[in-house]
This record gives structure tokens, C-alpha cells and sequence, in this order.
């Protein structure tokens, strides 16, 4: 059955919010790709904090509507207002992007209101952390859900191996760069990229991308900064871009360890390309990441990486040669080590970042990542079908 008056399949997508982020920007990419194939209706149930920044912009683009829940309601009404919305659409299909804590404590009322439609669940962005609980615990209504989206190999593999899920309903998909935005970093002059962004000639630049959250531990990156400041070289110096719930303490770790002189602050980037081309590394300090997407839009401008071991970074770095992980997870002693072995043999993995750097930006493009959204929706579809018609 189509939603009311509609040609295409309806589906609706379930972000926590949106905000200024990698599963938030990927969402929009395959969103904008996969319009002329399916209507988006865009769900969400937790308030945007402004530090988060916000992403509605890209959204109201691409999808048919956007219902902010918890703007318009108490969480205790979500139910009621997902009911409604159930009969207003119809959607034959349910993407669950990135999942808030009201829905962790609604599977079984998710299931339930959307019983006739499949349901598709990319939530576990880490093997221990987050998400990956409620499979452990084998939630019941999570389980009952139709297909499963697994950002990287680990994921996959503790799905199938320790949790003894039917690998035939888990899609390995990996996040996606946008070929466009990366087409229009790479005409303008890096020169006049260097000065949009004030980066100083004769000085190296590392940078870190992301949200200031626990996630993303950029205290770490400010101990890691004040290695360099204090034992060289002289000629590296750090961005910190991003905005988040540690604005605050990020800045007085700067001012208290005399960093300011050393570290520019930049909220956001409207084309984080543009910033990538013209750094000489990104570096992650996560304490979990699936495959960032920052650092994937940095190795297909040949700008290599430094990053915590986690998702498949180690196993990107390992086929392109293109970065290096750090040994240890929230290790100062790691974290040293790492930057001073990354500088000392940076023409390295420069060179291997430069060699690879079309590679990546093809096998993580939006051309080659729809298809596999595509089939991964389409195989829900099909299995909605053949339950309906008893096959």
C-alpha cells in the first residue's frame, strides 16, 4: 500500500535530531540522492540544543516534511502523535538513522504502530558503547525489526558471530562523501583557502573535526597539543572545529595550558572539504567512531589521518596506507608517542594519502553508497511483500 495520494514509497527516517554532525550529514546525502525514489518524512524526538547546531536547512530540501516531536509536545505524546502520523502517511517503510533515548525505551511501541511497514535499524555506531547494549540485552522489539544496517566490519561481524543475527538481513554500508561539495574544494585555489580560513604561510596545520562531546574526547586533543607545544616542532599548529556540550571546558584547558597562541577555535564549516584540502592532517582522538566521514572527505583530498583505533579506521589506514593509529584509547602516554612517530614520518603517509586519494573518493561516493541503500530498502520492501501476500 503507497501513503495517501503518493506514487512512490513513503518512508520515514528517525534521527534523535538535527544537528551538525556525520550521521546527520549522511542522512541528508543519501536523502537528496534517494528523493526521486522514495518520500522522506523526517522524524525526530529529542530538542536541538543550539550548541549542536542545526541541519534542518539541508533537510527541508530534500524530504517531503520534518516533524520536530519534543518541539511540539512532551515525550509522554510521542506515541499519540506517531499514530497519527502512521495514518496521515502510511509509510511502507521505517529508517531508523540514529536512535534517541525515547525510542530505546519504545521498540516494542515502534514495532507496533508501524506493523505494516518494514523497518530498517542503523543505530550501533561502536561494538561497546551505546546502541550495541540493547542487542546485547536482545531487546525484543529492536529484534523484531526487518533489516539491520552495519556502518563497518566490526559491527557486522559482532552482529553475526556474537549475537547470531541472520547475516542475510545485515547490509554492511559505510558512510558516504559528496562528490559535489568535494568538486568545488578542489577549483578553488588552495591559496585562497588558506587565506578564507586564516592559516599562516610556513605553518603546518592539524585539525580536528567533530563535535565537542565525550564521544569525541577533544580533551585528549588538547593534551596531545600541548605535547607538540612543549617538545616541538615549532612550525605545527591545531584547529579545533566543532561546537558541543564541552565548549566550555575546551576553552579553559587552552587558556589554562597557554595553548591560545597555538590552537584556533572555529565553530563550523560550511564545506569541510574546503578546510581539509589545506590541513596537513585530521586527527580523531574518539573514544568510538564507526568510519568518520571527515576523515574520509581528508583521505580523498590525499590529507592524511591520526586517529584512535576504532570502527574501521585501522583497516581503512591499513589499505591505503594513508594514516596512523594511536595505540591506546585515552592514553597521554599514547597520544604523545602517536604524533611524534606521525610528524617524523609524515612524507609517508602524505605520499600514500595523495596516491589513494581518488580511490577513496570513489568507493565512498554517493554513486557507488546509493545502490546499497537502495537494495538495502528495496530487500525490506520486498520482505514486507511477501509476508503480506503469504510467501
Amino acid at each position: 500500500m503507497r501513503g495517501a495520494q503518493n506514487s512512490k514509497p513513503v518512508v520515514f527516517v528517525f534521527p534523535t535530531f538535527l544537528a551538525v554532525g556525520g550521521v546527520e550529514r549522511n542522512t541528508a546525502e543519501v536523502i537528496a540522492r534517494l528523493k526521486a525514489d522514495y518520500d522522506f518524512v523526517i522524524v525526530t524526538f529529542e530538542r536541538l540544543a543550539a550548541a549542536h547546531g542545526s541541519l534542518h536547512h539541508q533537510f527541508h530540501t530534500c524530504a517531503k516534511a520534518v516533524y520536530d516531536l519534543t518541539e511540539i509536545g512532551r515525550h509522554d505524546e510521542i506515541v499519540p502523535y506517531l499514530r497519527r502520523l502512521e495514518a496521515l502517511y502510511r509509510p511502507e517503510l521505517v529508517w531508523i538513522c540514529n536512535g534517541s533515548p525515547w525510542l530505546a525505551a519504545n521498540t516494542a511501541n515502534i514495532r507496533r504502530i508501524f506493523a505494516s511497514a518494514a523497518i530498517v535499524d542503523q543505530q550501533v555506531y561502536d561494538t561497546d558503547q551505546g546502541w550495541v547494549s540493547l542487542y546485547r540485552q536482545r531487546d525484543p522489539g529492536l529484534l523484531s525489526f526487518d533489516r539491520f544496517i552495519a556502518i563497518n566490519s566490526r559491527i557486522r561481524s559482532l552482529f553475526i558471530d556474537q549475537l547470531g543475527m541472520d547475516a542475510g538481513r545485515i547490509d554492511l554500508i559505510y558512510s558516504v562523501i559528496s562528490t559535489e561539495k568535494r568538486a568545488q574544494a578542489l577549483a578553488i585555489e588552495p591559496e585562497t583557502l588558506r587565506a578564507k580560513f586564516g592559516l599562516e604561510p610556513g605553518k603546518r596545520y592539524l585539525a580536528s573535526i567533530g563535535r565537542l562531546t565525550a564521544q569525541k574526547a577533544p580533551l585528549d586533543f588538547v593534551g596531545m597539543i600541548e605535547h607538540v607545544v612543549r617538545n616541538g616542532p615549532s612550525d605545527v599548529d591545531f584547529l579545533v572545529v566543532g561546537s558541543g556540550e564541552l565548549d566550555g571546558s575546551v576553552d579553559e584547558a587552552l587558556a589554562n595550558r597557554g595553548l591560545n597562541g597555538r590552537v584556533r577555535r572555529i565553530d563550523y564549516v560550511q564545506n569541510s572539504f574546503e578546510l581539509s584540502r589545506v590541513i596537513d592532517a585530521i586527527v580523531f582522538t574518539s573514544h568510538y567512531e564507526g568510519l568518520p566521514i571527515a576523515l574520509l572527505e581528508a583521505l580523498s583530498l590525499g590529507t592524511p589521518g591520526l586517529c584512535t583505533d576504532t570502527g574501521d579506521i585501522g583497516l581503512v589506514f591499513r589499505e591505503y596506507g594513508s594514516g596512523l593509529t594511536f595505540e591506546k584509547i585515552g592514553d597521554p602516554v599514547s597520544l604523545a608517542r602517536g604524533i611524534t612517530s606521525f610528524l617524523a614520518d609524515y612524507p609517508v603517509y602524505k605520499a600514500a594519502a595523495v596516491e589513494h586519494a581518488d580511490t577513496v573518493a570513489r568507493r565512498f561516493s554517493m554513486d557507488a553508497i546509493q545502490n546499497q541503500y537502495r537494495a538495502c530498502f528495496d530487500a525490506a520492501l520486498d520482505s514486507l511483500n511477501h509476508t503480506a501476500t503469504g510467501q
